[in-house]
């Protein structure tokens, strides 16, 4: 998809069209009642990344959505790499996601960026698109749709919305943040 949409601009070097792909594990999906299980998810977001074949990846610590990271979390999160080269061996596999559903899958998501891309390029490139405000519409949208959809569980979010705990309270750590 990248390849394609720099080959439109006729790049002087052939260089332009290799794309480098930066990951950062969400904050989104970060809970602040049971922080801990925030090193799952990113663990697994980390995963999906490398499977994915980032060529760089930031794993953010688990309770940078409450409060200012601190030493530990900061580590937990460094070693997140190291866990998955040096335990899961993710360094000395080739192609991880070399099956046809993920082939199939990735070759659908890039037909619909490219239609989104065209889109852009109808209504006078990205930063008039922008400017006019139907990007931030097309995103408000897509995250409105996303809310509802893991409302109504309609998207999983395992100890969120699937098997939540509903024990759980926010750590004293959690509730001095929200006041100051």
């Amino acid at each position: 998809l990248w390849a394609n949409i720099v080959k439109g601009y006729n790049p002087e070097k052939g260089c332009s069209c290799k794309l480098f792909a930066h990951a950062v594990t969400s904050t989104w999906n970060q809970t602040v009642y049971d922080p801990y299980i925030n090193m799952l998810r990113g663990t697994t977001e980390a995963m999906s990344a490398a499977i994915a074949g980032v060529h760089s990846l930031e794993v953010t610590p688990f309770n940078a959505s409450f409060a200012e990271p601190d030493e530990f979390s900061k580590r937990i999160a460094r070693n997140v790499e190291l866990l998955l080269k040096h335990e899961s061996h993710f360094d000395q596999v080739v192609d991880p996601a070399g099956s046809y559903y993920i082939e199939n899958l990735t070759q659908s998501i890039a037909a619909e960026a490219w239609k989104l891309f065209l889109e852009l390029e109808e209504k006078g490139g990205y930063v008039a698109a922008f400017e006019s405000g139907y990007v931030v519409e097309r995103v408000d949208a897509s995250a409105a749709a996303k809310d509802k959809s893991v409302a109504q569980r309609r998207i999983t979010l395992l100890g969120a919305n699937q098997y939540p705990n509903f024990t759980e309270v926010a750590s004293d750590a959690v509730t001095e943040a929200a006041v100051t």
